[in-house]
């Protein structure tokens, strides 16, 4: 799995998510206000920015900043955890 930074770099080079790139050629109807296009122009950004955080946020097992009990050797995944205090409350 790839960490968080290769998962940033590799999804913003994406024309679907990339800001400028998508931007570039973004037109609205002739209809629209001036505030009709910003609103759904932003719209458009902060769906974006979501998707650029969601891969930002993932974290390798295998990466040397995970610190996590569940990936105690590169790569090998062993499990939730689940005695307390690292359990999940019932929902």
């Amino acid at each position: 799995m790839k960490g968080h930074y290769q998962q940033y770099r590799d999804k913003l080079a994406e024309p679907l998510v990339n800001y400028a790139k998508y931007a570039e050629g973004r037109i609205g109807p002739v209809s629209w206000t001036k505030q009709q296009f910003d609103d759904d122009l932003q719209d458009d950004f902060n769906e974006r920015r979501q998707t650029l955080y969601t891969a930002a946020n993932v974290e390798a097992c295998n990466s040397f900043a995970s610190n996590d009990v569940t990936c105690p050797a590169p790569g090998s995944f062993r499990g939730n955890i689940n005695w307390p205090p690292f359990q999940a409350p019932c929902q």
